[in-house]
């Protein structure tokens, strides 16, 4: 006979597991969105608009 309470905490503890883990990964993933863009150098960023004043004799 399946003991049903066992059953039921393996298989809470394996969606918590694999929850777990895709919510890290999801979180990593988002931070590192943010981050990469502010390191120096990185051609990713917001494209900056440009200067296009008439008085700046350019």
């Amino acid at each position: 006979m399946i003991d049903w309470q066992e059953a039921w905490l393996i298989a809470g503890v394996a969606l918590g597991f694999t929850f777990g883990i895709l919510f890290f990964l999801f979180l990593l993933t988002f931070l590192i969105s943010k981050i990469i863009p502010r390191l120096p150098g990185n051609d990713e960023g917001e494209a900056k608009p440009m200067n296009n004043n008439p008085a700046a004799g350019e």
